[in-house]
């Protein structure tokens, strides 16, 4: 008896980032004294803005006890060029 069972999913997700600076960011979440507080900006990755990431895949039953899954993740810049591609493949086998 053969089984073909494929499920698949798509997401898109898009980010848009209001505050602009980490000093913005900190003084948003949290307000400490005047004067009191030192952010140091080279320990942020701030500047790096990555506001589409779309991700698409599934699982393939390739028999009773056996799975592929796969997927993809694609992520853009702000002016929507591919700046990282992810592929992810895995094979389950499940006893029983």
């Amino acid at each position: 008896m053969a089984v073909l069972s494929i499920l698949f999913f798509a997401e898109l997700i898009y980010e848009q980032r209001s505050l602009h600076t980490p000093e913005e960011a900190l003084n948003h979440g949290f307000k400490a004294p005047a004067g009191t507080s030192v952010v140091v900006s080279s320990s942020l990755k701030w500047t790096a803005l990555q506001p589409v990431s779309f991700s698409a895949g599934g699982d393939w039953r390739i028999s009773r006890n056996v799975i592929l899954n796969y997927g993809m993740r694609c992520i853009f810049n702000d002016k929507w060029k591919l700046d990282t591609f992810i592929p992810v493949a895995s094979v389950s086998c499940m006893m029983r």
